[in-house]
């Protein structure tokens, strides 16, 4: 359980959800949470109003990202780990960078209109600071890259005595959009509301076909699909079904978790789909990074920084062929000059 010092939290009666969360309560609420926390407030307070400033966003929007949801909330354990994060990260940096960097997220959040775009440019961003730690507990220099308006460039550069690499930093997300929005949105539920929604698990209760194109869900999309699960939430034990356009989803009420009894030679052939589908976004991410370190001139040596997280819904009956398919791809990608770096990153 977490503790919310509001009204609001002690009246265990009332039904609670993050659509029933007002703007104004966020706002209250984030800010006085953050004040006991000084660097957190500085960084993370501009950022949060950034967005909650946006003429149509909801605090149920906001509460999808798990960061403002961590400060909603006041997760003392998650908003200390990101004081201590925000220090080594000035450290780092310096203070003159640590400011740039602040002040080009604060640009970012800002211009995007949808929420769902804003909150994957968050974590591109806190997969960066991740890389530049990394980095720099190895003894490393860090400077930060400026932006060039007509030609993508890499984020930052990394020296050590004589030696000097090229940084690009990528965030790999679980490649079905319409399963990790759902996810998503039923772990800011659960946090919220200090109750397991419909069932232990979303995906015992709801059957949907994965969107794997490249295109993110657009606001429309995101739109209808906050309306079913809201409906789903205020009707829990009736049936519902959603078919718009790439959207098709089923909620099915009273489901139990099922006997698993496809054969192996179907679990085998999903199994293998699932792995060309993430390996085809691996090559795609890697040549792009390749492209972007490609364009800088001079002696340094090239490093992709992948922070990789893959939903659990994925299977993979042979994860160690995964393991050597991926250490192949990372070796082909040495030859071409590029060094591979990875991390196991937990959802966000």
């Amino acid at each position: 359980m977490y503790a919310l010092c509001s009204w609001w939290v002690r009246r265990s009666s009332r039904k609670r959800t993050i659509i029933t969360v007002s703007l104004t309560l966020f706002r209250r609420l984030a800010r006085r949470n953050l004040r006991n926390y000084p660097r957190c407030f500085q960084f993370w307070w501009p950022i949060i109003e950034a967005r909650a400033g946006q003429c149509e966003v909801s605090a149920g929007d906001l509460l999808l990202n798990p960061v403002f949801r961590w400060v909603f909330l006041n997760r003392s354990e998650k908003l200390e780990a990101f004081e201590n994060q925000l220090t080594s990260l000035e450290a780092a940096l310096g203070v003159a960078q640590f400011r740039a960097f602040h002040e080009q997220l604060l640009q970012d959040i800002s211009s995007h209109p949808i929420e769902n775009d804003a909150h994957n440019r968050l974590l591109s961003a806190m997969t960066e600071v991740r890389a530049i730690l990394r980095f720099s507990s190895e003894g490393q220099t860090i400077t930060l890259i400026p932006r060039c308006k007509r030609q993508r460039t890499p984020d930052f550069r990394a020296d050590k005595g004589a030696q000097s690499y090229l940084v690009e930093v990528k965030y790999v997300r679980p490649p079905d959009k319409l399963g990790e929005y759902l996810l998503r949105w039923w772990q800011a539920q659960k946090e919220v509301a200090q109750a397991i929604p419909q069932g232990l698990l979303p995906h015992l209760k709801f059957e949907w076909k994965p969107v794997e194109s490249r295109g993110e869900l657009s606001h429309n999309e995101i739109a209808i699909l906050k309306d079913f699960f809201t409906t789903v939430l205020q009707h829990p034990e009736q049936a519902r079904e959603l078919k718009s356009g790439r959207l098709i989803l089923r909620y099915l009420p009273n489901r139990r978790l099922p006997v698993a009894t496809t054969p192996l030679p179907m679990k085998a052939a999903s199994s293998e789909a699932a792995r060309k589908g993430v390996f085809t976004k691996l090559e795609r991410i890697l040549e792009c990074a390749s492209t972007q370190l490609a364009t800088s001139e001079g002696r340094q040596l090239r490093i992709v920084f992948l922070a990789i997280n893959l939903s659990s819904d994925i299977l993979f009956l042979w994860p160690e062929r995964f393991e050597e398919r991926f250490e192949a791809l990372c070796q082909e990608f040495e030859h071409k000059g590029v060094q591979v770096v990875t991390e196991v990153v937990g959802y966000l």
